[in-house]
């Protein structure tokens, strides 16, 4: 397989980095659903209230019942539909890149709606990341430039 256009490589990198995480995450969150961990949310959020309100509602949150669970499935899911991604375009598969462009696309208008909302450095890296990917696949899938060099995750084949 020939070398791997860097933009191409450092997007198959996060996208396998950020399923680590959100699969790590989610499955974390799972196992202490069933614990009782949101008692100690509970407790931690009581605590931060005064110095950090913003983690001590994010923390209450969590520890409602069902919160924590549906968080962890909801994380665990990502992780597995990013690891998808991600592998897609490692392998080269071609419909690896319609994934990953549906998939990110997916997200901008939330992305836009949470900005609108409420700005934050995250959201704003988040929407700048996700019109990255998505553009330059887009980009290179489309114009199909041989300067690129993007190897068979963008080469279109209609039997495939």
């Amino acid at each position: 397989m020939p070398p791997r256009e860097p933009a191409l490589q450092l997007i198959i990198g996060y996208k396998l980095v950020r399923a680590a995480v959100a699969l790590f995450a989610g499955l974390t969150f799972l196992a202490l659903a069933f614990t009782r961990f949101d008692e100690a949310l509970r407790d931690l959020a009581s605590r931060l209230s005064v110095v950090a309100a913003g983690l001590a509602t994010a923390l209450e949150w969590a520890a409602a019942p069902g919160h924590l669970a549906a968080l962890g499935a909801l994380l665990t899911l990502d992780g597995l539909v990013t690891f998808v991604e991600g592998w897609a375009l490692l392998r080269g598969w071609r419909w690896g890149v319609w994934l990953v462009v549906f998939g990110s696309g997916l997200l901008l208008p939330f992305e836009v709606a949470a900005i609108a909302e409420r700005a934050t450095v995250l959201r704003v890296c988040a929407l700048v990341v996700n019109l990255a990917i998505v553009g330059w696949l887009l980009r290179a899938r489309v114009l199909r430039a041989p300067e690129l060099k993007v190897e068979r995750a963008l080469e279109w084949d209609p039997r495939a």
